[in-house]
């Protein structure tokens, strides 16, 4: 069997992305191959080893997490707590929980006192004089039949 030295003819598999292309001197890849970027190369997802891989947060949980927060402050938190209280949503979302803050509804009216716009339906009781919602109240994880979420 004879190989010519200077041109060897390689094929890259599987089968279905297979390509030949020639390779001159042992290094030199044609050039018809070089421009050609990998189609699902992993080394460019950012998200490779996040959740649901490992507990670290990916790129949505991040954006998510800043949103929050970002309201959270705008509603009264200070930003520790709103931090925590945006930390803690993120384990919520994972497990599937249903339960919501105050803070996330749209219909919390004030920056401390708080309102609930939606008072019946949430079951708040509201009477004239009435100093507003609780900080603890507004603060905590709740199941809220009259909740609806702000789109961040």
């Amino acid at each position: 069997m004879w190989f010519d030295p200077q041109t060897l003819l390689a094929r890259s598999y599987p089968p279905a992305t297979s390509a030949t292309f020639e390779v001159q001197a042992g290094t030199k890849v044609a050039e018809s191959q070089k421009s050609q970027p990998a189609a699902k190369d992993t080394a460019l997802n950012p998200d490779r080893y996040c959740w649901p891989h490992s507990s670290a947060w990916n790129t949505c949980e991040i954006e998510l997490f800043n949103r929050r927060a970002a309201l959270f402050v705008r509603r009264g938190a200070d930003e520790a707590q709103a931090e925590k209280l945006a930390d803690r949503l993120v384990t919520r979302d994972r497990e599937d929980d249903d339960r919501r803050l105050c803070l996330e509804c749209r219909h919390l009216q004030g920056a401390t006192p708080w309102r609930c716009g939606n008072w019946f339906m949430a079951g708040v009781a509201v009477r004239s004089g009435d100093a507003g919602l609780a900080r603890d109240m507004v603060m905590l994880l709740q199941r809220c039949p009259g909740a609806h979420s702000i789109p961040l």
